[in-house]
């Protein structure tokens, strides 16, 4: 009994000591409060949009951007626009050339070590991802979803001009031309422009004179 006692001592008095060197740690009142917190679970800064907590103000705030348009940080070079700073940072070392992540089998460079992993599958031929409905593999996870809903059906971007809905952000943004009349792809022969990269494709047979490719399409014979 005695010893039990003693025990419940020493932990007690190592107890204090923790909570008192803590205590130090937290100089000001905001510190001690926002540390209270990873006790309580107590998130008192709330999104309007989607209603998600936080616990601190700073998170809120960064999170408010994922709902909002504005771009506040432009590259010097050339004039990208970036919601965040720290995808504006990792932009920049394309020009700064300053913690890119090289390839070893290519001279290509990344400006972030999750893009060398993905890249590093062109040469492995490592396909990590696989399809739960038919099994087939894929190198990257957002074709994998991309691939997925061939399946399903989903189509989740639609244009905010027509209304018309897709499977896939790329496919949407090629439409979204159509409304922009925006074209990005120029024949160097006659210069003729295009908003799609089929169109030019077919578009340079008149010059060289050769049959586009039916895809999707069986000749007749």
């Amino acid at each position: 009994m005695v010893m039990l006692r003693r025990m419940m001592t020493v932990m007690m008095m190592s107890m204090k000591r923790r909570i008192s060197m803590r205590m130090k740690s937290l100089k000001r009142s905001s510190d001690l409060i926002r540390h209270c917190r990873t006790h309580t679970g107590e998130r008192p800064y709330s999104c309007a949009e989607c209603g998600k907590t936080f616990t601190r103000k700073c998170s809120l705030t960064q999170h408010c951007s994922v709902h909002s348009t504005e771009k506040s940080f432009t590259c010097r070079d050339c004039g990208k626009k970036f919601k965040h700073s720290f995808t504006h940072t990792i932009h920049r070392r394309i020009y700064t050339r300053e913690h890119l992540f090289p390839c070893a089998d290519c001279s290509k460079n990344f400006t972030r070590k999750v893009y060398l992993t993905e890249h590093r599958r062109v040469h492995t031929g490592e396909k990590t991802f696989s399809c739960a409905e038919c099994g087939k593999a894929l190198r990257h996870k957002c074709t994998l979803i991309d691939h997925h809903r061939t399946h399903t059906g989903e189509k989740p971007f639609t244009c905010s001009d027509c209304g018309k809905s897709f499977s896939q952000k790329g496919y949407r943004f090629t439409h979204r031309r159509i409304h922009t009349g925006e074209k990005t792809f120029t024949c160097t022969a006659c210069r003729k422009s295009f908003t799609q990269k089929g169109y030019i494709n077919q578009h340079r047979c008149t010059h060289t004179r050769e049959q586009p490719a039916l895809e999707g399409r069986h000749k007749a014979t």
